[in-house]
């Protein structure tokens, strides 16, 4: 995926500063037509796991969702 920084021609967008955020951290400001590409990571990673006792699992085996 591709992104690109627009909006520096635009009224709305003189006074404006774009940033990087990725995990709520402000990684960096991005300057008009700078590009940023995103790609799947080669690694996966479980970020929540959740136990077969979990109440939500139950509750939604139980109302069939």
């Amino acid at each position: 995926m591709r992104v690109e920084v627009i909006g520096a021609d635009r009224p709305w967008g003189l006074d404006s500063r774009v940033v990087l955020v990725a995990d709520g951290r402000e990684i960096c400001s991005l300057a008009p037509a700078q590009e940023v590409y995103v790609s799947q990571a080669a690694h996966t990673a479980r970020l929540i796991y959740l136990d077969d006792k979990y109440f939500f699992h139950n509750l939604s085996e139980k109302l069939s969702w």
